[in-house]
């Protein structure tokens, strides 16, 4: 952070500001000292900041609410059997595409033959 600029110096006033981005590291504490009174004397009379600031303690509020995640669990085993039950969901699928696509060629090749037969006339004949 340039400390040599006054907070509002750097301020643009359309809505976005060089100290965006700033709010998480001054609501962890994560400032310099220095840093943190320029900010938050710069949040103050600057709207997106303010704005940020609300957002970024709202979303902090948010995850602490959360519970952590089982870290123990080992999801491999899991992936790995329902990966299987697919592939085999769609091997089967595969297999009874290919036996129906064959029933209705043998359909038509046999209906075909017996339409020619009902008339008498086989090709070749």
């Amino acid at each position: 952070m340039n400390h040599n600029a006054q907070p509002m110096d750097r301020c643009r006033g359309d809505g976005t500001c060089p100290h965006s981005g700033e709010a998480a590291a001054y609501l962890a504490d994560e400032l310099s000292a220095l840093d943190r009174s320029v900010f938050d004397a710069h949040q103050t009379q600057c709207p997106a900041c303010t704005r940020e600031l609300e957002q970024v303690r709202r979303t902090m509020g948010i995850l602490k609410t959360l519970q952590p995640a089982d870290e123990s669990r080992d999801l491999a085993p899991g992936i790995l059997a329902r990966l299987e039950q697919e592939s085999a969901q769609l091997h089967r699928m595969s297999t009874f595409r290919i036996l129906s696509m064959a029933a209705v060629f043998l359909l038509l090749v046999g209906g075909g033959l017996g339409f020619f037969a009902w008339r008498g006339n086989f090709p070749g004949s």
